[in-house]
């Protein structure tokens, strides 16, 4: 292993990518990485589907309630600070992020996200980003690729879900890996800023959020690395986008919407990084800079110029 890990009992599976356990007096609904297994519960905005219940099966049997189970962080910070999870560690639902591993490796392996992918449950899930480990990385990539060669699972929807017609398949896994496999480029060439630049003025709005709170508590400036998702009008007469993160709140603001410099970068935002659905893929994830202020409670920052938003972080962000 190569993060952070701890030792812990299955308390209950949820579903596919989603087990609950026990570990250092805390209950942890682990979102397990890499895998993006099909709906068996109703509620969420993807159809329950056959094989998306098979996988809550299969998980469930392999993982029956007591059994041991090691979850690994995908990073060296600790897991808890304070007695809290750490934020890092959190998705935009405020679940844990992690890997699992099985006390009985089974099939020549004990990492869970490699055995469900190599047995057509999930495709490797990369939408927000690869295995931050790279060796994990390549077993995920090997493991979708030899599900792909057996045609089986969510690779083959009609042996998988009975599907006569693929047009009607719940899910187009080959049409959504371009999009997600264009998300995970861009994520990418920021780990490797980040990583070649350490001391630069660029924050992730989910990873880096107590230190951009900070910031726009004392108003200072900054690039930021988000996700960005619909704006709303506020107020009648401004808008604003939301992050992809509940659990980490920020808003980019824009006055007055109706001003031309507004309806570009409007354009702007829509054409190019908003994610409209699986339908229609942009980049979705856009650098932003400018000062930062608490609004309400919560960070965001003022956008008023087509300048301050971009593909890539202007040049004085890395000095």
């Amino acid at each position: 292993m190569f993060g952070t890990s701890v030792e812990g009992v299955v308390h209950k599976v949820t579903d596919g990518d989603t087990v609950q356990v026990t570990a250092q007096n805390q209950l942890l609904k682990v979102r397990v990485l890499g895998l993006d297994t099909e709906e068996s519960n109703p509620g969420g905005n993807k159809p329950v589907t056959e094989w998306g219940k098979e996988a809550t099966r299969f998980t469930t049997a392999l993982l029956p309630q007591g059994s041991p189970i090691t979850v690994e962080f995908p990073g060296s910070a600790p897991f808890l600070i304070d007695g809290n999870i750490n934020r890092s560690y959190l998705d935009n639902f405020g679940r844990p992020l992690g890997f699992l591993h099985l006390d009985t490796p089974q099939e020549g392996t004990a990492n869970f996200s490699e055995l469900m992918i190599k047995k057509g449950f999930s495709p490797y899930f990369v939408k927000y980003g690869r295995a931050q480990f790279p060796e994990y990385d390549a077993l995920f990539a090997a493991a979708e690729i030899e599900a792909q060669r057996a045609n089986i699972g969510v690779w083959n929807q009609k042996e998988a879900n009975g599907i006569t017609d693929e047009a009607k398949a719940p899910r187009n896994y080959a049409q959504l890996s371009v999009w997600w496999e264009l998300r995970a480029r861009i994520i990418d060439i920021y780990r490797d800023l980040k990583s070649r630049h350490p001391g630069a003025d660029l924050f992730n709005t989910r990873l880096d959020y107590v230190e951009l709170l900070e910031k726009a508590e004392k108003g200072d400036s900054a690039t930021v690395f988000m996700e960005l998702r619909e704006s709303h009008v506020v107020d009648g007469t401004h808008r604003a986008f939301r992050s992809g993160s509940q659990a980490q709140p920020f808003q980019l603001f824009l006055p007055d919407a109706a001003r031309p410099e507004i309806v570009e970068i409007l354009n702007l935002a829509d054409n190019r990084y908003v994610a409209n659905g699986e339908g229609f893929p942009r980049r979705n994830y856009a650098y932003i800079s400018g000062p930062l202020k608490m609004f309400n409670g919560l960070p965001e920052m003022v956008v008023e110029n087509i300048n301050q938003i971009g593909d890539m972080p202007p040049a004085p962000a890395l000095t």
